[in-house]
């Protein structure tokens, strides 16, 4: 009886806690640049290779900033052509922080104007 009861509580204890351990921020990014992306990070998380029309989960995220539907995460990719290329700096105005909730955002490139550089917008 006692190590029917030992062996009860032992495997209580292992589900007990399991929601402090349960990530409650879900971010899939999909790659719509046209090309596959190498060395690709997101904020502090490196992704590696992102081929086109594919996505990946960005895992350890915590938190981010929002403002609007704009996610204030920095991008960084290698192209097609072995050039560095980034996001450019969104404004924070009236930024709120996202703890939970699944998010879906698309990587895709701007070549307007001098600045060939990457986007982060909301999955379509």
């Amino acid at each position: 009886m006692r190590y029917s009861l030992l062996i009860f509580f032992i495997g209580a204890s292992c589900f007990i806690n399991t929601e402090a351990y349960t990530q409650k921020l879900s971010i899939e990014v999909y790659n719509k640049t046209g090309v596959t992306l190498d060395s690709v990070q997101i904020d502090a998380f490196y992704i590696g290779r992102l081929k086109n029309d594919s996505s990946t989960f960005v895992n350890g995220l915590n938190e981010f900033q929002r403002s609007g539907p704009w996610p204030l995460l920095r991008v960084r990719a290698v192209d097609d052509l072995g050039k560095s290329i980034t996001n450019l700096s969104a404004c924070g105005t009236k930024a709120v922080t996202v703890k939970e909730g699944h998010f879906a955002f698309d990587i895709i490139l701007n070549n307007a104007g001098l600045n060939r550089h990457l986007e982060l917008i909301s999955h379509r």
